[in-house]
């Protein structure tokens, strides 16, 4: 997590996160002499719905990753190439006008097997899935949470939404913005140019449903996915503390090729390989840090976030896993989280509404080093700028102005703001 402000509130640290990671073959029940991989981690909330269009908090966004996809993907692992394509067969052409993005969809991408389906097998992605998928984000009858990403943005899709305040929507209406061009083509048309445009299609709302799914399952379709991703889920009950997924047998995707360092290993070991790693995930919802903790310690959860109050219990001064865990062939990765957090002076106050000199002495009296050792187990990286140091363009200077603790210069500015010593 980074610390960042909004406005003009203190900006305080990126945090980097800890995953623990303990691997272990389980045996098949179907099949004896054959083993097969089972991964167990745990989700700290029960996921409100696994509906792309519907789904607004980071726990549904977790279980949706598992089992839909976008055209585009965020690159997790190379942040200086933010996008890479994920349905989409490449990068889209664009106009020179900034507004026409053509997007041609792979060909070896099919949809969960389902009963959705004739014969209950999942048929291919064309490029009207995609066309769906975004007109449903603007649908007035499925009042998308969603529907932001992209209202107003695409020509002539509010136009269509507009109908149909009244009456179940048509979706086979053609939509000027929309164009399928072939299966495999589509030619999106914004009202005007728009550069967050290509990252909202790697958001979650945006990503691709089958009408057929939609229509069989209706009220039911937020509890029973059926998308192109890794995973399908099973015999799921909403509510339960236990969601289990097998693996995707016609998954398109691979291990990438990982040029930075910090995954060198995982890179070497994996790169090139079918994807889904393993056979079967189960994810345990367990809302107690604790109760998290004593299930990994047991061996029943096989990853785990460590959160600062154990990390004394797993960690040295040096932040590596101390040797008694390594002996259980336990593996500790400290990698850099891209969330943000921050404190914010509220300066609508009349005390810091004109008084930029007080905000400022504000910013540089909080010694964030200091907090970062007694708070969060010296685990921050001391923020500098809006943007997580790891982002292109952020300012990663250790002398960047007001973020670095200067009690003299504080007192200055207090000074300078009116406020000699405090005072007042």
């Amino acid at each position: 997590m980074k610390m960042k402000s909004l406005s003009r509130g203190i900006i305080v640290a990126a945090l980097g996160v800890l995953a623990i990671v303990w691997l272990r073959q389980h045996n098949s029940k179907d099949a004896a002499p054959l083993k097969k991989k089972i991964l167990f981690i745990a989700n700290q909330n029960q996921p409100k719905t696994f509906d792309p269009v519907h789904g607004m908090d980071a726990y549904s966004g977790f279980e949706i990753f598992r089992v839909y996809e976008g055209l585009l993907a965020y690159n997790l692992y190379e942040p200086e190439v933010p996008l890479v394509p994920n349905l989409a067969a490449a990068l889209p052409t664009t106009s020179k006008d900034g507004l026409v993005y053509t997007f041609t969809l792979r060909k070896d991408v099919w949809f969960h097997d389902d009963p959705c389906f004739p014969q209950g097998k999942g048929r291919k992605l064309c490029a009207e899935d995609v066309a769906y998928s975004l007109k449903r984000l603007v649908d007035p009858q499925v009042a998308a949470v969603g529907n932001h990403f992209i209202a107003g943005k695409i020509k002539g899709l509010d136009e269509w939404g507009a109908k149909y305040v009244d009456q179940p929507a048509d979706y086979d209406e053609k939509v000027t913005g929309l164009e399928v061009v072939d299966e495999h083509t589509l030619r999106i048309t914004l009202v005007a140019p728009w550069a967050q445009f290509l990252h909202t299609l790697a958001c979650w709302n945006c990503f691709v449903v089958p009408r057929e799914a939609v229509l069989q399952y209706k009220e039911d379709f937020a509890h029973h996915p059926v998308g192109t991703g890794p995973f399908i889920l099973q015999n799921y009950v909403p509510a339960s503390n236990r969601l289990d997924y097998r693996k995707n047998p016609k998954y398109h995707g691979t291990f990438p090729v990982i040029k930075n360092p910090i995954y060198r290993e995982v890179s070497e070991a994996n790169a090139g390989k079918k994807l889904p790693l393993v056979d079967q995930l189960v994810v345990q919802v367990m809302e107690q840090g604790y109760s998290r903790w004593l299930q990994f310690c047991r061996g029943d959860i096989d990853t785990l976030e460590l959160s600062k109050e154990f990390v004394p219990q797993m960690l040295d001064e040096q932040h590596l896993l101390l040797p008694s865990w390594q002996e259980k062939k336990m593996k500790c990765h400290l990698v850099p989280d891209d969330s943000v957090g921050y404190l914010i002076i509220n300066h609508t106050l009349p005390l810091f509404k004109n008084n930029k000199k007080l905000r400022q002495a504000m910013s540089v009296a909080l010694d964030r080093k200091t907090y970062n050792e007694l708070f969060c187990s010296g685990l921050y990286t001391p923020a500098r700028s809006l943007l997580p140091p790891q982002f292109p363009g952020a300012l990663n200077s250790p002398d960047a102005p007001f973020t670095t603790y200067n009690a003299a210069r504080a007192r200055r500015l207090l000074e300078e703001a009116g406020y000699p010593e405090g005072k007042g």
